[in-house]
C-alpha cells in the first residue's frame, strides 16, 4: 500500500508541478479564444437552422391550415348559393300553388253564389 500512495503522490506533484510551471503562451490563448469562438459560432448556426428548420415547417402548416379553411369557406358559399336558390325555386312554387288554390277557390265559391 505505501507504494501505491508513494507513486500516486509523485505523480500528483509531478503533474501539479509541470503544470504550474507552464504558463500558456499569448499564442496559445489566442488558439484557444478563437477554437472557443468557433465553436459558439458554430453551436450558434446550428441553433439558427433548428429556428428556421421549425419555422418553416410551422409556416407551412399554417398556410396548409388556411388553404384548407378558405376552400371549407368556398365549399361552405357554394352550398348556401345552391340552398338558397332551392329556397327561392320552392318559394316560387309554393306561392304559385297559393295562387292558384285562392283562384279555384274563387271560381267555387263565385259559382255557388251564382246557383243558389
Amino acid at each position: 500500500m505505501e507504494k501505491i500512495s508513494i507513486s500516486l503522490s509523485l505523480s500528483l506533484s509531478l503533474s501539479l508541478s509541470l503544470s504550474l510551471s507552464l504558463k500558456p503562451s499569448d499564442a496559445d490563448v489566442s488558439k484557444e479564444i478563437q477554437h472557443m469562438v468557433r465553436f459558439i459560432r458554430q453551436e450558434a448556426d446550428e441553433k439558427a437552422n433548428e429556428i428556421s428548420v421549425s419555422a418553416e415547417e410551422a409556416h407551412t402548416g399554417l398556410r396548409t391550415k388556411l388553404d384548407k379553411e378558405h376552400l371549407d369557406l368556398e365549399v361552405l358559399s357554394y352550398m348556401k348559393a345552391t340552398w338558397m336558390r332551392r329556397l327561392k325555386y320552392w318559394g316560387e312554387v309554393i306561392e304559385r300553388r297559393e295562387c292558384a288554390a285562392e283562384g279555384n277557390n274563387e271560381l267555387d265559391i263565385g259559382g255557388r253564389e251564382g246557383t243558389v
